[in-house]
């Protein structure tokens, strides 16, 4: 049966072979060059397509068997005769899909022989010449058929081109505008980018300001959020906390601080709830420094609290200066106390051996006058002590005036303590007062030598000696009375600097000599 039955195919609407024939389908194959492909008329032999594409496409269209008898075909050398059958695979209702293309060949013995023997010669050859006639015209039909289909198909095309020629032209209209509209956006853009630059740099520069602004002050200062995490801190807050610069997220609970410090949560909370700024004076655990702690909220822009601010002032130089000062105050006020009572004695000593109020006047502010004097040394030095130079230019300069001469000092560098300025100025007032009066300092000629050492002893502290002494003036005689003079340089010094005191009413001149114990002079 395979070898009687037609050669066929089926193939769907895009003329893909879905199955081929058990019969000699072989003979009407001619693949095209090129990939493997399964479409009938790219595997069909050249001679064949053109008339087969014909009746396929009549067969789709129509949805009926198209029968082409009589069918002549050459394939290779041999020519062959017989009926071309497409038949569409329809079901109820539907349009074919699919269809059988078949080759039906016809027998060339028998029924040939009966043709040659009925038929004249002549009458064969103009039926043979009408056969091939009609195998061309109707190959003529199929390419005119197949032309015509072409050129409806290409007709489509060109229409569908010019659609989307028409389309693209209107998309690049679009695209210009749109260009031109993204060039104006571009250009927006820059101008955009060019203010944002120019903001940019301002903001890298108020960084920069508030950074320097921040380090110069040398203030330790902490950023927190609510839950008290870090969000930014100064490079002095490093002194006080074990921070670097990894930390910034961390809670700073978690940091190990040099404060002795263990309130700050509940001071964030009190912050947060209250508003209000809590301040502490705290010391590093070693007690090394002081510092003011005020904790503020942290308010944004928007005035909206987000977290706390922390700062940490160093005030241990200040605390010092005021413990220092509150020292000084109560040595000033101790000073103080003890320069009234000098002064009440100086004021009785000298009403009692004043022969008048106009003398008293005269020599009691004299005396204080000196007193004065000494007083501002020991301010001016933050009573700390007095060059002992320095001292006896001062109560000796109303006396000897511009004569710088008539005054010889020779001694090592000394400083006299605070509690020594004040009784030893006295003591060299009263003394100038009377070699002014009485002494070398009454005449022309006459002069004051000072001399001053210090002795070291191996069984005793360091001693300091002084020495008064007159030359050039009139021959000196003992007073028959003692006055204040006496009594400052006798009294005065022995009980107020528990020192030693020899005087000596020579004819040459008087000689005054002090011993002091360790304590109220030293080397400087």
């Amino acid at each position: 049966m395979a070898r009687h039955s037609p050669a066929w195919f089926v193939i769907d609407r895009h003329h893909e072979v879905l199955r081929f024939s058990g019969g000699e389908t072989g003979r009407y194959l001619e693949p095209s060059q090129g990939s493997a492909n399964l479409n009938l008329f790219a595997i069909l032999t050249k001679g064949l397509r053109s008339q087969v594409r014909h009746a396929v496409e009549r067969a789709f269209s129509s949805g009926q068997t198209i029968v082409e008898e009589n069918f002549a075909f050459g394939i290779g050398d041999r020519a062959f005769a017989g009926d071309l059958i497409v038949e569409p695979i329809v079901e109820s209702g539907q349009s074919p899909d699919f269809a059988v293309v078949a080759f039906r060949e016809r027998a060339q013995g028998a029924e040939a022989e009966a043709e040659k023997q009925t038929v004249p010669p002549q009458d064969a050859n103009v039926e043979a010449l009408q056969r091939e006639l009609r195998a061309w015209q109707a190959r003529h039909q199929a390419a005119s058929d197949e032309l015509e289909s072409q050129i409806e198909n290409m007709k489509s095309v060109t229409e569908e081109f010019q659609s989307v020629n028409e389309e693209l032209q209107s998309s690049n209209e679009e695209l210009e505008t749109s260009k031109e509209e993204m060039q104006s956006v571009n250009e927006e853009l820059q101008t955009i980018n060019g203010e944002l630059h120019g903001k940019n740099d301002q903001l890298t520069q108020a960084n920069n300001d508030l950074q320097n602004l921040l380090d110069s002050t040398h203030i330790a200062t902490l950023f927190l959020d609510d839950d008290l995490r870090i969000r930014n801190f100064t490079p002095a807050a490093m002194e006080l906390f074990a921070l670097r610069e990894g930390d910034r997220g961390r809670p700073i609970t978690d940091i190990v601080t040099m404060l002795s410090y263990d309130r700050l949560r509940d001071d964030v909370r009190k912050v947060q709830r209250t508003l209000e700024v809590v301040e502490h004076e705290l010391d590093l655990k070693d007690e090394s420094a002081t510092f003011v702690m005020r904790m503020r909220p942290y308010r944004t822009r928007a005035n909206v609290i987000s977290g706390v601010v922390i700062t940490f002032t160093n005030i241990t130089e200040r605390k010092q200066q005021a413990d220092h000062l509150q020292i000084l105050m109560k040595e000033l006020q101790h000073r103080t106390n003890n320069l009234f009572t000098v002064i009440q004695a100086m004021a009785r000593q000298t009403a009692r051996h004043s022969a008048d109020f106009t003398e008293f006047e005269t020599y009691f502010a004299a005396r204080i006058q000196g007193l004065s004097k000494s007083n501002l040394l020991l301010i001016d030095q933050d009573w700390k002590g007095v060059q002992l130079e320095a001292l006896v230019q001062s109560q000796l300069a109303p006396f000897i005036g511009v004569e710088t001469g008539r005054l010889e000092m020779d001694g090592p560098p000394a400083v006299m303590t605070a509690e020594t300025v004040q009784t030893l100025g006295m003591a060299l007032h009263e003394l100038a007062t009377n070699a002014a009066k009485y002494g070398a300092l009454s005449s022309g000629e006459g002069k004051i030598v000072l001399n001053w050492r210090f002795e070291d002893d191996d069984n005793a502290p360091e001693t300091f000696w002084l020495e008064w002494r007159e030359q050039g003036g009139p021959i000196v005689k003992p007073a028959k009375r003692k006055g204040f003079g006496r009594f400052v340089t006798d009294q005065m010094i022995t009980r107020g600097l528990n020192a030693r005191i020899e005087t000596d009413f020579a004819p040459s001149g008087l000689r005054w000599t002090i011993q002091m114990p360790p304590g109220y002079a030293r080397r400087g």
